[in-house]
Parts: C-alpha cells; structure tokens; sequence
C-alpha cells in the first residue's frame, strides 16, 4: 500500500452537486403529471448526469432505470440505409439494457431471449421428480412382476429388505404420488404455456424473439406490445436515457415518446403515477424549434467547465493531489484554454498521477509530461500510432529536416536579395538623386527655360535639375516646329517612379550616400549565423507567424505512394491544442521519454534511428540530436567512421571531449575530413560553436594543409576565412600553426586582411604571439572597426608594414594630430616629436625603407628644420 495519498479522481457522475435551482426545476416535473418526456441539455461533460444522481440520493423514493449508450458506436448498415439501421440497433440496445435491469420474475411472459443463470438446484429436484416419476409408473405399470422377483430372491437380508414394496398398500400409495407429480407438471406447463406459449413455438420455429437479429425491422414498430409489457412492468418511474445523441438518429426520440404516451395512457386509465422518459441530450440534437415541441419540459444544465474556468480546476485537482507546484503556472493556464470536458480534465490528472509516478526516474519536465497526457487524453488514436511511429506528430517531427531546408532556402534568397543589392550599389556610377533625375529628365525632353532663366545660366545638369525641382511650376521644353512649351514636371516624376529601372537605381544611390554596403555586409553575416542556428535549432525554434500554416499542414507519403492528410486530426476543433503544445515546446523532439519506461542501458528511439541510418547508409542532418552519444558509440565499430553517414555534430563533440579515451575514433573521423575534404561539414560545425578549441586543434594537427585548402576550395567566405585564422591562433600549438603556415598562407592572408582587427573580445596575448610566430605585417588596418586594444598591441609590437598610409593613421590616432600639409613635408618631425612612441624606434630602425615612402609622397618639398635632417643623415641605420 502506498504511503502517499494521490486523490484519484472518479470519472462517474458525482451525487453530492449544488442543485439550487435544478432542485425545484426537477420537483415542478414530479408535481405535473402531465409532464412525461423531460430533457437535461447541455454540452458534453458539462454535469447532466451528476444533477440527476444528486437528485435521486436526496429522493430515494424515485424509482430510475438507467439506458446508457455511451459506450457503443453507430454502426452502419450493409444495406446503404444506416441511419435506418441505425435507428434499429439503437432500439436492440435500449431493450437489451432494459431487459437485463428488471427482475425476470416480473416480466414472465416477454418472449424476448434472455439467458439467465440456471439454478443447479432446481435442475436437481426438477431431475429427482421426473425420475421418480418414471420410476413409479414403472412400478404400478410391472407390480405383479416385481412382486414375483423379490419372492424369488435367495438372499434373506435383500428379500427382507425389499418385502415392503410388495404390499398392496403401495400400490396405492405409488398411484397417489404420480397423480400429484402429474398434477403439478401439468400446472407448470399450463403457466409457461400462458406465459410463452410455448407449444405454438414448438409448432412454429422463430416465435422467440432473439435481440439483434440479422434483421433491420424496428423492434419497437415489431413487437409493440411486447416493448410495452416491458416498460410497463419495469418498476420504475423515471426511466433514464443517456448519450443517445451521440448517435445523430432523432428518429429513436419519436418512437419513445410514442411509446411514454402509451404507457402513460393505460396508467392514466388504472389511476397509476405516471412514468417519466428523461432525455440527457446535448442542445443541437434538434434543429430550431423541435425540441420544445418533443418534450414537456427542458432543464438547460450549465456546464461546471469550459476553457474560460478550467484553469481553477486545474488547480484544486493538481493541489488536492500535491502536485501543482510541478507546473509552470503559465502552461497550465495556457493548457486549460482547450480542455473544457471536466471528464477529460479528471482523466489528464489522474493519468498525469500515474505516469509521474512510473517514469520518474530520470528527471523530466513535468510540463512536458502533462502536455503528452493531454495530448493523448485529445487524440488518444494518434498518441498510439505514435507509440508506433506513425501518426500526425511523428510525422510533423519526422519532417523537421525538410521544414529547416525550406527556412534556409527562404534565408539563401534573403542573401542573395541582399548581395544584388550591394552589386546594384558598387556598379552604380552616380552619387546622388539630381544626377539619376538629370540622366532621365533631359534625355526625354529639349529644357530651355527654367525659373524664366536659359538653361546655359546653369554651370552642370546637376544644377539645372535642382532648379527645375525648385520651380516644378516653371520649367519650358521645345517642341520642333511649335516652340517652347510648359513641361508637367511633377507628373514626370511620378512616371519615374513606376520606372522599375530607375527605382532600382535610386535605391542604389540611397544605399551609396548612407553608406549602407557595411550594414548590407553585417546583415548577410546576421543571415548566416541564422542558417547556422536554424541548423541545430528544434522544430519550435523554426516555428513561425509566416510558416506555421505550413508546417502543421504536413502529410504524409508511405511506400506504395497513398497520402494520408490526417484530416480528422486537423478538422478537429481541439486540433490548436496541438499546435500550442507543439509551437512552445511542451511537446518536442524529446516526445518519447514521456511515454515509456527509461533504461539506463537501452537507446533512445533517437539514438536507434541513427545508428540505423548508419547501418543502412542513409546520412541525417549533421545537426542530428543525439539522447546518448555514449551509448551511441559504443555500438559503432572504427571502420564506421570512415563513412559519411557517422558525421554528426553531438558523436564529435562527445569525441572531442572525451578524446584520451576514444583517440582513435576522433583520429579516423578527422581523416574521413581530410580525405573528402567535407568543407561543409567543418564551416557548420565551426558555426556552431561547441567544441571549437578542441575540434581546431585537434583537425589542425591531423591536416596541417588544412588552411591552405580552405583559402583555395572551401567556398569559406572571407568572415569564415578569418574566423578559421582566429581559432588557429588560440587553440592551435605553435608547432601546429607554423606548420599550418605552409608558403605563408597563413600570415600572408591576415597581413593582407584591414578588418582582421575587428574582434570582439579578443585574446590579445595569443594573437599577438601567433602574428609575431608567423611573421605577420598588417599592409592596412581599418582603426574604425578594429579593436582599440588589440590595434594597440600590434602597433606596439610594430607588427604592421612601414607605408605612408599607416604612418599617417598612427599619427592621427596615436599622436592625436590632424591631418595636414605636415604629414607629407615635415612628417620626421612629426615622427620625433615623441620619441619614446614605437613609431618612432619603429621609423629610425628602419631609416632606410622610411626615406624612399618619404620621397615618394612629399611632393618634392621638405621642410623638416635643419637638426631634424641631420638626425636623419647621423642615423646609425644610414
């Protein structure tokens, strides 16, 4: 016996309700006779039948029969009628549970077939009297016979024994006997003959009546009297029909109405109490106004749920059973806004009770448990198919692939939207509006007076475009052989404006004068860390406003070619509860742990499905999920990690940490890289940022000519490019970077490389150590987006090329000078002017190199002071 006490809840009607104004509706039925078919409508669930008990506890003294229908389904007929067969079977099975709820003896004369436990006692006596009654007959019938027999009996204490038998006395007595054994048989077949008329059934088979004969007649319209011998003899003053509207035949109320009326009017007659046809019907079961002609009275049920309360229930169930504080409150309220049967409601918390109890071993999210619970108590046939991997969830998760393949294509278009955009912008010669609006306004028209000025007043087209957009109201054209007329400029501007030509040129000069090319970059950057992202993302992560509609219309496709919409799963009006669990992740990739027993050692659907692919050659998405990587690899062997179907992002992450003991699978899936040189593969992985440090050091060390590659056939872009450098430098061992190094690809590629300072949280220590191993010098360095400390070092460390335009940026952000004439024809002086700067050491080490970028770009004129030109000649570099 458990210690806790979980507070089950029953799903039987409840006979402890608040009445209140049910109480008098249901009293007013039995002070008027004349009230006989009475309806209880209200949604399903909503307490109909919990009113009804309530009542009939706080009056015992009604008597109730109770049809219920709820646990049949409609069956249609063979015979392309089935609302008539229908009709029948209901009929069938309204008789069969009234039949089995009257007491045999007082229904003695129905001929309806009902098999009844046989008394083995009575089978005994009734065996000993016809048996006693062959026996005497016998005995009269041969007595003289008898007689002699025992007379001739050699055994003195058998013959003494038997002696009696052969009194004449006996003879009497034994007459007397059969004529009472007689007559009481002969009673008992009289009685069964008035009640079954059994000899006219020996004479005529098929006078039984048998329940759910293969026939499709109306019982009720058959065997009339013999229904209503039934109801009459029921005992019962209220008979109860439940759950027959689920069957959508309203033809069975007509026939019971008329049957109440029967009954009722031989009991009116006998100056009996009436009996009472109560109906638990939902309110749509007729149409208009029929109903109020069908019944006599109508107790509309307020139903004790729908999704507006159900969130309360909720509460004092989960509360009352100790488990509330398991839940987000935010779920549950979200949860109770689809469940609106308190049947169902009950039935989620008492499952919910159970599972919890049985799976929770490992820990799981209790949200998620009971978002599985509801789903399943909603479409419990779904929920098994999915125990079978089938069904409309399996298939939505088994088509997260092909829902992240469309977001990135959607994404793929998003770049090159935006690369024609940046092309659109280089291409574009033009720097400004006036000049697009010169090359189409004066290519279509001969201009010759604007603002009453001729147009040779204005220096440029530029100008002369200005002024005509300043004096729209005044601008003049020549027309050949009629002479100046009044151009429409403002209508010739709106014409340009539906010209697609020059609106993709006018944007373009927009982009060019808001300098937009580095946004329009960055944002490509944005769009393919998203790609990344999406990549490894679960299905809720890819849901969106724009794609829901798409994703959950999925169907699916099997073998042979047939397609299943799994349209009753989407016409259902529960079919957003569905989507609200599945959108915020209540039910996810990870379904299946919530719906069986977890063993330490068995795999994970998951992880089976993996191996499988593995097995039969069939690669998933290198983003791939994995439960257990552990127990993953320990059902590979070697030679599966020469195949490209083992490359998975979580197996290799788990290989990298894990590397001093599983070395030599890291080692075979690493070469499997270098060998099918799966770029694609290593820039996703790399994007994904687990593992980095690991996974760059270990596949540098293993493919040294990795980079080299990776500048000549990757298909990196120049970010991953870079990115790949700044990982080689902090993860990489020195050893491996100049090896990595090979014809100074490395160090050519980031001295070449203005942005290569724009880091954000640099390891400076590192990079500066690795520019310094490789030999870097930075030709260019871009000071606005560089990293201001890293900017520092490598001017520190004078890890860039000697040129004039470095020296002339070192000067204005380093020295802090404006820009001048000085930078080119007193530039030493400048120089000097703080000695101890590295720029300064950097320049007199290499006096040289400095003199020829000088003569080169001062322009023939020099004017450092006398002192400053000899420091120059005494320079011991000289």
């Amino acid at each position: 016996m458990s210690e806790k006490n979980y507070n089950f809840q029953k799903l039987t009607p409840i006979n402890n309700a608040e009445l209140k104004i049910y109480d008098d509706a249901l009293n007013f039925v039995f002070d008027n006779d004349d009230i006989k078919n009475v309806a209880l409508s209200g949604p399903y669930s909503a307490g109909k039948s919990s009113v009804l008990e309530t009542y009939k506890s706080k009056h015992p003294d009604i008597r109730c029969l109770h049809i219920s229908l709820a646990h049949f389904e409609s069956t249609k007929s063979d015979s392309g009628n089935p609302t008539e067969y229908s009709e029948a079977v209901l009929e069938g099975k309204i008789l069969n549970q009234l039949i089995h709820q009257i007491d045999p003896d007082k229904i003695p004369q129905t001929n309806f077939k009902v098999k009844q436990k046989v008394s083995v006692r009575k089978i005994i006596i009734s065996t000993a009297i016809i048996t006693s009654f062959l026996i005497l007959v016998a005995y009269i019938g041969f007595f003289y016979d008898w007689c002699n027999f025992v007379s001739a009996l050699t055994l003195e204490w058998l013959k003494n024994m038997l002696m009696w038998t052969t009194n004449s006395a006996m003879l009497l007595l034994s007459g007397l006997l059969c004529a009472g054994i007689f007559g009481i048989v002969t009673y008992s077949i009289i009685t069964t003959q008035k009640n079954k008329n059994i000899f006219k059934k020996l004479n005529i088979q098929g006078n039984e009546i048998e329940i759910f004969e293969e026939n499709d007649d109306s019982y009720f319209d058959k065997y009339l009297n013999e229904v209503l011998y039934l109801f009459e003899n029921s005992d019962a003053d209220v008979i109860i029909f439940e759950d027959m509207d689920r069957y959508n035949v309203n033809q069975i109320f007509e026939k019971l109405r008329e049957i109440n009326t029967l009954i009722n009017n031989k009991k009116t007659k006998e100056k009996k109490t009436p009996i009472r046809f109560f109906y638990l019907l939902r309110d749509d079961i007729f149409v208009s106004k029929d109903r109020t002609k069908f019944f006599d009275f109508i107790i509309p049920i307020v139903p004790v749920i729908d999704g507006s309360n159900s969130y309360d229930q909720f509460i004092e169930h989960f509360k009352q059973g100790g488990f509330f504080e398991l839940f987000d409150e935010v779920f549950l309220q979200g949860l109770s806004l689809y469940i609106d049967d308190m049947r169902i409601l009950k039935n989620i918390y008492n499952e919910f009770v159970i599972y919890h109890n049985r799976i929770q071993s490992i820990e799981l999210n209790n949200n998620r448990l009971l978002a599985i619970i509801a789903y399943k108590n909603i479409f419990p046939r779904d929920f098994s198919d999915l125990q079978l991997g089938m069904g409309f969830i399996h298939t939505l998760f088994e088509n997260k692939t092909e829902f992240i393949k469309q977001e990135l294509k959607n994404i793929d278009i998003q770049i090159k939207e935006i690369e024609e955009k940046i092309r659109l912008t280089n291409d574009e010669i033009l720097d400004s509006i006036d000049e697009l609006d010169a090359v189409y306004l004066l290519s279509n028209y001969q201009i010759t007076y604007v603002a009453g000025k001729n147009i040779s007043a204005y220096k440029t087209r530029v100008q002369l475009v200005k002024a005509m957009k300043d004096n729209p109201n005044d601008v003049q054209y020549y027309v050949p052989n009629h002479g100046n007329r009044q151009l429409n400029l403002t209508s010739e501007l709106e014409k340009l404006l539906q010209n697609p030509e020059y609106i993709k040129r006018k944007e373009a000069i927009e982009r060019k004068i808001d300098n937009q090319i580095e946004n329009l970059k960055a944002e490509i950057q944005t769009l393919k860390k998203q790609k990344s992202i999406i990549q490894n993302s679960r299905l809720r992560e890819i849901i969106t406003k724009e794609n829901i509609d798409n994703i959950f219309s999925v169907t699916y496709i099997n073998e042979i070619g047939e397609e299943n919409k799994y349209e009753e799963i989407k016409a259902s009006p529960y079919f957003p509860l569905i989507k609200y669990l599945v959108r915020n992740g209540f039910i996810d990739e990870t379904y299946s742990d919530y719906m069986t027993y977890f063993y330490e050692n068995s795999l994970s659907r998951i992880d089976k499905n993996f191996l499988l692919s593995v097995t039969d050659q069939i690669p998933k998405d290198y983003s791939y999920s994995l439960k257990n990587p552990q127990l993953v690899l320990s059902r590979l062997r070697v030679v599966d990690f020469d195949h490209v179907e083992i490359l998975n992002f979580d197996l290799l992450c788990y290989l990298l940490k894990t590397k001093p003991n599983n070395d030599k699978y890291l080692t075979s899936l690493l070469q499997q890289l270098m060998r099918t040189k799966n770029y694609k593969f290593i820039g996703e992985f790399l994007e994904a940022q687990t593992e980095t440090s690991l996974f760059v050091e270990s596949i540098n060390n293993i493919w040294p000519s990795i980079f080299h590659c990776i500048l000549v056939e990757s298909g990196f872009s120049d970010a991953q490019k870079k990115q790949y450098a700044i990982y080689t430098l902090y993860y990489s061992s020195d050893a491996d970077i100049e090896a990595l190094n090979e014809n100074s690809c490395l160090s050519a590629f980031i001295s070449s490389s203005p942005d290569f300072l724009d880091i954000n949280k640099p390891k400076i220590n590192k990079l500066i150590a690795g520019f310094s191993l490789i030999g870097v010098r930075f030709a260019w360095i871009n000071h606005d987006v560089s990293n201001k400390d890293l900017f520092a070092a490598v001017y520190k460390n004078n890890l860039y090329q000697l040129t004039f335009d470095l020296i002339c940026l070192i000067l204005e952000v380093v020295y802090g000078l404006k820009k001048s004439s000085d930078f080119n024809n007193k530039n030493y002086t400048l120089i000097i002017s703080k000695q101890d700067e590295p720029l300064a050491q950097y320049v007199n080490k290499n006096i040289d190199q400095y003199i020829n970028i000088m003569l080169d770009n001062c322009g023939e004129c020099i004017t450092d002071e006398e002192p400053t030109a000899l420091a120059i000649l005494n320079n011991s570099e000289t």
